[in-house]
């Protein structure tokens, strides 16, 4: 009986190759709730079709062993796992209590970033402190990105904030405008239209081969995938993937980065 503690996809990749190890049942323990759990809804979904139970909301208050073997954890109901700021801060119902049994624990609770080069007024906890506008630190002409800048972990939220520095750092090198980027807001930005326009407007610059140098909005391709139980009885790749006009409807589709 394995628990895994965490809720984002660490905690479900974790949970379903425990499964594929031997385990005989595998629960993940999230601090989140349902709708606000970290993991891909893609990855739960998986996850749930694989055999893994997931236990939202629940947070662990005591780890217990019996004749030196880990026996059982104490959880307690977690009303929150953010404040209304939207900081990590989770607050509980100790009243409220559960217990599971486990043989063993695998701990997925998170990923931290090394700061040790940092300039203390940059550091935001784990993280960096940006302008979610500038992406500019408290130290004028350091700017920060992608997992070291935020909670969202993506490779196209990564992508995007590259973008969104590369122009603030012209701005700032070039003593443009600086409400540029706050006229675009926090969404998608285009260096298209900031070089032709000023602006980083989507949609404000149109390409002069918008054949060749746009690609469209489009529905994501699904790959094949492998039933549940064939997955769990094996290691091999369960993606199958994409046919060959998928692949190439996909690679024509624009990611809005």
């Amino acid at each position: 009986k394995v628990v895994v503690i965490g809720g984002g996809n660490v905690a479900t990749d974790s949970a379903r190759l425990a499964h594929r190890l031997g385990a005989e049942e595998v629960t993940m323990v999230s601090l989140e709730s349902r709708d606000t759990i970290p993991s891909y809804e893609s990855e739960i979904a998986l996850a749930e079709e694989e055999g893994i139970s997931i236990s939202c909301s629940w947070g662990v208050n005591k780890i217990n062993a019996k004749a030196g073997k880990l026996a059982s954890l104490d959880l307690k109901s977690c009303i929150s796992a953010f404040d209304r700021q939207g900081n990590f801060s989770p607050s509980y119902d100790e009243s409220k209590t559960s217990s599971i049994a486990a043989d063993t624990v695998i701990v997925a609770i998170g990923q931290a970033t090394d700061l040790s080069f940092a300039d203390e007024k940059m550091k935001a906890g784990s993280r960096i402190e940006v302008n979610s506008n500038t992406l500019e630190t408290p130290v004028p002409g350091v700017f920060a990105g992608g997992d070291v800048g935020t909670t969202i972990r993506s490779i196209v939220q990564a992508i995007a904030s590259g973008k969104r520095a590369a122009i603030s750092m012209d701005i700032f090198l070039t003593g443009g405008d600086k409400n540029v980027l706050l006229a675009a807001g926090i969404g998608p930005t285009s260096i298209g239209s900031y070089m032709a326009g000023g602006d980083a407007i989507p949609g404000n610059h149109v390409p002069e081969e918008p054949e060749s140098a746009f690609f469209g909005p489009g529905k994501r391709q699904e790959p094949a995938m492998l039933s549940g139980e064939k997955r769990t009885n094996s290691m091999n790749e369960v993606n199958e993937g994409l046919s060959r006009e998928a692949a190439i409807s996909e690679a024509r589709r624009c990611f809005r980065c």
